[in-house]
């Protein structure tokens, strides 16, 4: 059975939700190098995931934002 991005993605954002987490799909201009969702947990911690399906990789531009962001 093949999974897909959009799979995990909605598996992992419905389970966030039901636990009390705001989710938010980056959509804003320029987002295309951004992660896919932005998690806001209680207490003010962040969490961005870039979803891909198993054994997808992130394009050169969303590598790179990647690099940027872990380094903050």
């Amino acid at each position: 059975m093949k999974i897909s991005e959009h799979g995990v993605e909605s598996k992992v954002v419905k389970y966030a939700r039901s636990k009390g987490v705001l989710v938010v799909k980056q959509t804003h201009a320029g987002a295309r190098s951004h992660p896919d969702r932005a998690f806001y947990f209680a207490g003010g911690r962040l969490l961005q995931i870039e979803f891909k399906a198993p054994g997808a990789k992130p394009t050169t531009l969303q590598a790179v934002t990647i690099k940027k962001l872990i380094g903050l």
